[in-house]
């Protein structure tokens, strides 16, 4: 196999080299790859950006746990495999987010009587957004940071409590409370 001016006698060859750390390996298999994943991603999410970042977090985390990644199959279908699940998650994600806005616009006579065109609707908007920006602000530390990067990224828990050096049941939990707190101060605002 031959890319530019690297070469390997075969795949397998190149991944006992990327395990060993080395950069060329990695720089083979992400040349070899990144458009074939990149494409498959775009079919899944519907989004090239989206797709590409998608594509670059797999290589990242490629990159991070070459040591102690176990392929069974062909490398290429590792890494399909590896792109599908991450679409999925971030998929059920933004579906999560998605109905979740959509309950907080439900349960708001606010937001019902908007009219987007209308400049007495855009203010109404922009209050109540800058009224649940505050109930965010308001949140302790963990908790307002925790919730932030699930509302503003695809992690799962789990990728949330390894960034944050937490436990995935400690970020169920700062998500749940702040949901709450949310729900509980726009209901508040209705009364």
């Amino acid at each position: 196999m031959h890319i530019g001016q690297m070469t390997y006698s075969s795949e397998s060859a190149a991944i006992d080299a990327l395990k060993n750390g080395d950069g060329k390996a990695f720089e083979w298999i992400y040349r070899k790859y990144f458009n074939l994943l990149r494409f498959y991603a775009v079919k899944i999410v519907r989004c090239m950006v989206i797709a590409e970042d998608i594509v670059q977090d797999i290589f990242e985390k490629l990159w991070r746990e070459r040591k102690t990644i176990y392929i069974t199959d062909s490398l290429q279908a590792f890494l399909h495999i590896c792109i599908r699940n991450r679409c999925r998650d971030y998929l059920d994600h933004n579906k999560v987010k998605n109905e979740y806005a959509q309950n907080i616009i439900d349960n708001n006579d606010t937001f019902s009587m908007l009219d987007n065109d209308d400049p007495m609707s855009k203010l109404i908007a922009k209050e109540t957004e800058k009224r649940i920006d505050d109930v965010i602000n308001a949140f302790p530390e963990q908790c307002r940071e925790v919730f932030l990067m699930w509302l503003k990224t695809e992690l799962k828990y789990g990728e949330i409590a390894e960034r944050l050096r937490i436990s995935a049941k400690a970020v169920g939990v700062q998500i749940n409370r702040a949901r709450n707190k949310l729900q509980k101060s726009l209901d508040d605002e209705k009364r």
